[in-house]
């Protein structure tokens, strides 16, 4: 118990209790904080929603969370996998680029590997702990982009620019007409072009367009809320997907 204390200090303790019995009762990250944590430590898979969090304190304190789940993971399982989707968006939150750069330079160490999804490649490049993240990533896979990016892929990547440009083509990306989808993919300092062709089921599930969505909706109401419904309306929309 502090007893001794000056007029400044004072106020600076009032600052720090004002502020923690604030986020007590916060009701997006009360709960978080004030009770025993929910996050089993021995799941196999595990979700965090994060990047809707619009007050850049409650998305840290979310981000320490979720570090140390992955932490437990690695304490639990030989080896991890932590996906980040959409990262750019996480990416402009104070704190998260540290934690993924640390996942990056030490999660090896201890089994983890890190899986970074998203359209904006300057984000990953530019942020605080890039050299981590890209000195310690193997692999790329580069769907379609833009003629803007050609360049700034080229430097990062190491690629020839004339490689990349296939990327930005009409002919790049997801084509319907063969059920498939292109990929460049380099690993260490060899690159190559694959093609990637899924399930049909697997397409009609990850639509995600607002007219495929609509359409999809549409069908699967048609069914009963259950898993054999789903299955049989996603059936049914894949048929005319």
């Amino acid at each position: 118990i502090i007893t001794r204390f000056f007029s400044y200090s004072r106020e600076a303790l009032d600052l720090i209790v004002t502020n923690i019995s604030a986020k007590l009762v916060d009701p997006n990250i009360g709960d978080c904080i004030s009770k025993p944590s929910t996050v089993s430590p021995h799941a196999r898979l595990q979700f965090f929603g994060l990047s809707g969090l619009s007050d850049d304190n409650n998305a840290y304190i979310l981000s320490l969370v979720a570090h140390g789940a992955c932490l437990n993971a690695s304490l639990e399982y030989e080896k991890n996998l932590v996906i980040i989707d959409e990262c750019p968006a996480l990416f402009n939150k104070p704190g998260f680029t540290e934690l993924v750069g640390m996942q990056f330079s030490l999660g090896r160490k201890e089994g983890t590997s890190v899986l970074l999804i998203g359209q904006n490649m300057e984000a990953i490049t530019l942020c605080k702990n890039s050299s981590q993240i890209v000195r310690n990533t193997d692999f790329h896979f580069i769907g379609r982009i833009s003629s803007d990016g050609i360049g700034h892929y080229s430097e990062v990547l190491h690629i020839p620019e004339k490689y990349l440009r296939k990327n930005a083509g009409d002919t790049f990306g997801i084509d319907k007409n063969m059920g498939c989808s292109y990929w460049l993919i380099k690993y260490l300092d060899k690159h190559w072009i694959a093609a990637y062709y899924p399930s049909i089921y697997e397409l009609a599930g990850l639509a995600n367009s607002p007219d495929e969505k609509r359409k999809r909706q549409a069908i699967m109401s048609k069914y009963p809320n259950t898993p054999q419904g789903k299955c049989l309306g996603l059936a049914e929309y894949a048929s005319v997907y």
